[in-house]
């Protein structure tokens, strides 16, 4: 249905890649948490309070992305793209055994040459120009160098 909708019937599935320190976030003290949700609860958006439960997130505090990319062999989308990192070798064979073009986003020649080695099939480059918006696989990298067609 999703194809029928696009005006041009391609169909591009977004990833996030997230680092394994993420997994070891430390929440801050119950009473700190309690404060926060309290404090959610009082929220109003468009004068209406938002329906559901808050509650106090419990680990893993990142999503399965094994379990998050099933449907993706199953509706096979025409384009497969990674942010913030390198998927998994598996993921790369398995989207182009189904015919699947594999990108990721680069913001320095490093990473680029990552994407590259990695057997993708395209780069999307990110410049410093990106601003604070750049999906770099290392944040606290120093690695600013532009990525320019010159």
């Amino acid at each position: 249905a999703a194809r029928k909708l696009s005006p041009l019937g391609v169909i591009n599935v977004n990833f996030f890649i997230f680092p394994e320190v993420w997994s070891e976030v430390t929440l801050p003290d119950q009473s700190v948490q309690e404060m926060a949700l309290n404090a959610l609860r009082d929220v109003e958006v468009h004068g209406h309070q938002p329906e559901g439960k808050l509650e106090i997130p419990s680990a893993p505090f990142c999503p399965d992305v094994d379990e998050l990319s099933e449907p993706v062999w199953v509706h096979r989308p025409n384009i497969l793209t990674f942010h913030f990192g390198i998927p998994k070798p598996t993921w790369v064979k398995r989207a182009h055994d189904l015919g699947i073009t594999v990108g990721a986003s680069a913001t320095c020649v490093g990473e680029a040459e990552q994407v590259q080695a990695a057997g993708l099939d395209f780069i999307v480059a990110q410049g410093i120009e990106a601003g604070g918006h750049r999906t770099t696989f290392d944040p606290d990298g120093t690695h600013d160098e532009k990525l320019t067609c010159e």
